[in-house]
C-alpha cells in the first residue's frame, strides 16, 4: 500500500540524513496509523516510531540503525533482510509477524510481547534484551553472540539450529519448549526450565547440565566495557543541545530522552549483575553506582522540563 504522505516523509528524511542533518526533517511518527504501509530499500535510519498502528506492514530491504520504536502495534508484520543496529525497541507488540534474514548489533530490546512470531535466518551480536515475552514462536537458524539476556520469558516456543555463543542468560523462564539441533558455546546459562525437548543438541543436555566455563571473564569483561560505554554516555547526555522554549521538536526531544533514560536502565542492570563479586574492584564498582544514579537524575530532571514546556509552552524555563 502506498502512503502518500509517509513517502513525503521519508523522502524528507532520507534528505536529512544525507544532508547531515542540514536540510529535510527527521522521520517522527507518533499515534498514526500506518497499517498495511509497504517500505522496500530505504534508509529509516534514526527515525521515531511511537504508539503507531504497523499492521500488516512490510519492511524489505530496509534500514533502521539507530531507530526508536515504543509502544507501537506490529500485528502480522514482515520484517526481511532488514538490520536494526544501535536501535533500541521497547514496549511494543509484536503478533504474527516474520523476521527473516535480520542481523544486527548492539539492539536493545525491553519488555517486547512477540506472540507467534517467526524468526529465520536471523543473527544478533552484543545485543542485550530484558523483560521480554515469547509466546508460541518459532526460531529456526537463529544466533545470539556476545548477548546479555535478562529476566526473557520463553513458553510454547520451537527452536531449531538455536545458537548461544559468548552470550549471558541470567534468570529467563523457558517453558514447554523445544530445542533440536541447538548449541551453547562460551556462555553463561542461569535459567528457570520446565517440560522442556531436547533433540540432537550439543551439549546433548543442553541447558539442564550446561558447564558455566568463564564466569570471571565474563564478570570482567562487562566490566570493562561498562566504564567504556558509560564515559561514552555521560559525553552524549551533557553534550545535549538545549531544550526549546516551543512545541518545536518537542517530540524529537522526548525521544531522545527516552533513549538516555533506556540507557541509564541498562547501565543499573549490569551493574547489578556485578554486585558482590570478588574480581571487581570495589571501588571501581562504587565509582559506576555513583556515575549511574547521578546520570539517571539528570535525566528525569530533564523530562520534568519537558513535561513542562509540553503542559505549558509560554512558560520560560532555563536550564
Amino acid at each position: 500500500m502506498i502512503n502518500t504522505r509517509f513517502e513525503q516523509d521519508l523522502k524528507e528524511h532520507e534528505k536529512w540524513l544525507s544532508t547531515n542533518k542540514k536540510d529535510g526533517n527527521q522521520l517522527i511518527l507518533e499515534n498514526k496509523d500506518l497499517s498495511c504501509l509497504s517500505i522496500n530499500n530505504a534508509n529509516l535510519n534514526e527515525s521515531i516510531f511511537i504508539n503507531c498502528d504497523l499492521q500488516r506492514a512490510v519492511f524489505n530491504n530496509t534500514s533502521l540503525d539507530k531507530a526508536k520504536l515504543f509502544e507501537n502495534k506490529f500485528f502480522f508484520a514482515v520484517f526481511k533482510n532488514t538490520t536494526f543496529n544501535n536501535s533500541i525497541i521497547k514496549k511494543n507488540i509484536f503478533d504474527g509477524c516474520l523476521f527473516e534474514g535480520i542481523k544486527c548489533s548492539d539492539l536493545t530490546l525491553i519488555s517486547n510481547k512477540f506472540k507467534s512470531v517467526i524468526f529465520d535466518q536471523t543473527r544478533f551480536n552484543n545485543s542485550f534484551f530484558t523483560f521480554n515475552q515469547y509466546f508460541e514462536s518459532q526460531f529456526k537458524d537463529h544466533t545470539l553472540k556476545t548477548t546479555l539476556i535478562i529476566e526473557d520469558s520463553i513458553k510454547n516456543c520451537n527452536h531449531e539450529n538455536l545458537n548461544y555463543i559468548d552470550s549471558f542468560l541470567k534468570l529467563l523462564v523457558i517453558k514447554n519448549s523445544s530445542f533440536i539441533r541447538s548449541s551453547i558455546e562460551d556462555s553463561f546459562i542461569d535459567i528457570r526450565e520446565e517440560n522442556n525437548d531436547y533433540i540432537q543438541n550439543k551439549p546433548k543436555t543442553f541447558f539442564k547440565e550446561y558447564e558455566n566455563i568463564y564466569n570471571d571473564i565474563y564478570d570482567e569483561t562487562l566490566f570493562k566495557n561498562m566504564l567504556e560505554r558509560i564515559d561514552a554516555f555521560e559525553s552524549k547526555v551533557f553534550s545535549s543541545k538545549q531544550i526549546p522554549k516551543d512545541k518545536d521538536g518537542l517530540i524529537q526531544i522526548s525521544g531522545e530522552t527516552l533513549n538516555e533514560l533506556t540507557s541509564t536502565y541498562k547501565f543499573g542492570y549490569q551493574v547489578m549483575l556485578l554486585e558482590g563479586k570478588s574480581n571487581i574492584n570495589k571501588d571501581n564498582f562504587t565509582l559506576i553506582k555513583n556515575k549511574i544514579s547521578y546520570l539517571d537524575s539528570f535525566i528525569k530532571d530533564k523530562l520534568k522540563l519537558i513535561n513542562a514546556i509540553s503542559n505549558d509552552p509560554k512558560k520560560e524555563i532555563n536550564e
